[in-house]
């Protein structure tokens, strides 16, 4: 794809969900989304008067109390969206015409149109479609669904890989401009919120250890040795590698960026 498209799509917004802590507050007014949890759901209204932001409300339970969250939609003006984990409340989110989504990561084009069919905001996409992401999005054109992703967790479904979370779907924030086009909205999981977004969004930038930013990865690679068109690559890559297919560009490339440091430190001028 031409240069000029990526340079284009830099204009886009990816917008950034916060997670409501006794520790990120600053991040409030910064923020797209609010995260609160179904446990938290008291403080919605004042929260949504505050800062007028959209509300996600996470509800990790099956018992749900539909009339209250009913009230949640008109008091933040239907700028509500629930995370749902079991098709009969989604049913009732249907129903009830508010917006969720499921955190279950897709991970066929078939189950991609399963959940098309019952119309979420959002798609988080597991590791066999986030390396198909262009094609994914073609996909969704006229759907209205949109992606969002956690760019800083190689894999979250505890199995153990035996590349250490290599080829798993972390981004480096340098190169998250790569996916403005593809990703909606990005979440911060398992970590410090507000250091996520300084990396993230401010710096934009990481270029010591990439394992120390990225969870469940084991990797000696610096961030700075990691080239942009390795990042571009990995768009449709298809991820090959993990089914017969003659690519190894991610652990090639980061077994480079590991072994640069070393060069980096035989190069260094002498103090």
């Amino acid at each position: 794809m031409p240069s000029s498209y990526y340079i284009f799509q830099k204009e886009k917004k990816m917008k950034v969900c916060i997670e409501i802590t006794t520790t990120n507050s600053d991040l409030y007014t910064k923020a797209d989304e609010l995260k609160v949890e179904y446990k938290d759901r008291k403080i919605i209204p004042d929260l949504y008067k505050t800062y007028k932001k959209t509300i996600i409300l996470d509800t990790k339970a099956t018992e749900l109390n539909w009339v209250e969250i009913k009230n949640y939609k008109i008091l933040t003006e239907s700028n509500l969206i629930l995370v749902l984990y079991d098709l009969t409340n989604i049913k009732y989110a249907r129903e009830n015409e508010i917006d969720w989504y499921s955190p279950v990561p897709v991970e066929s084009y078939y189950q991609l149109n399963g959940f098309v069919n019952m119309h979420p905001r959002y798609i988080v996409l597991g590791a066999g479609l986030f390396f198909d992401i262009q094609n994914v999005v073609k996909h969704l054109r006229g759907t209205g669904v949109q992606i969002r992703h956690a760019p800083n967790i190689a894999y979250e479904d505890g199995l153990p890989h035996s590349d250490l979370g290599v080829t798993g779907t972390w981004i480096l924030p340098q190169h998250l401009k790569y996916y403005k086009p593809y990703i909606s909205t990005i979440e911060f999981h398992n970590c410090d919120q507000k250091t996520m977004y300084e990396i993230y969004i401010e710096q934009k930038e990481w270029r010591t250890r990439i394992d120390v930013l990225i969870s469940n990865l084991t990797s000696a690679s610096l961030g700075r040795l990691l080239p942009d068109e390795f990042a571009k690559t990995r768009l449709h890559c298809l991820q090959r590698c993990q089914h017969g297919g003659p690519c190894n560009i991610c652990p090639r490339v980061l077994h480079l960026a590991a072994s640069g440091d070393v060069i980096e430190q035989l190069l260094a001028p002498a103090t």
